[in-house]
């Protein structure tokens, strides 16, 4: 006896379509957690890097007058250190990395009888999360108390 229905060897494109779609469905969620991932590490690196700068900019007070709000990439010791490396490549990343960091310098003295003894410094820094909105900048703010035999 002859069988009406010939055994199948493949699939239908109908079942190739709801297998594509049902895995799709399955991957958005693990590619969404990639991704916001990813985000994170990238601001984590961005604070890191927040500190860095605002550690060093803290311990070189001392050693210069310049207060007010500064370029990172016009800061003087970046700049000689981006001529001196001579690898355009490094200094091409080094550029795309600082571009949109500033700090600000910021020293106050007391009053009344502590006046001349100490001084408040802060530095100020400032950064974009995201690289083409003004609006995403983030702030660190390291404040120390510096005695005037030390300036």
């Amino acid at each position: 006896m002859l069988n009406k229905y010939p055994q199948r060897l493949a699939f239908s494109m109908i079942e190739l379509l709801i297998g594509i779609v049902i895995f799709s469905l399955a991957m958005l969620p693990l590619l969404s957690l990639a991704m916001s991932s990813s985000r994170g590490a990238y601001s984590v690196g961005k604070h890191m890097m927040a500190g860095q700068i605002a550690q060093e900019s803290q311990i070189k007070v001392s050693e210069t007058s310049k207060l007010g709000k500064i370029n990172l990439l016009e800061d003087d010791d970046l700049k000689s250190a981006l001529t001196t490396i001579g690898n355009e490549a490094i200094s091409w990343d080094l550029n795309r990395q600082f571009k949109n960091f500033t700090y600000e310098v910021i020293m106050r003295e007391p009053s009344g009888e502590d006046k001349g003894k100490m001084f408040l410094v802060a530095v100020k820094v400032g950064w974009r999360v995201d690289e083409g909105k003004e609006s995403s900048r983030q702030f660190m703010t390291i404040s120390s108390i510096k005695y005037k035999d030390v300036l």
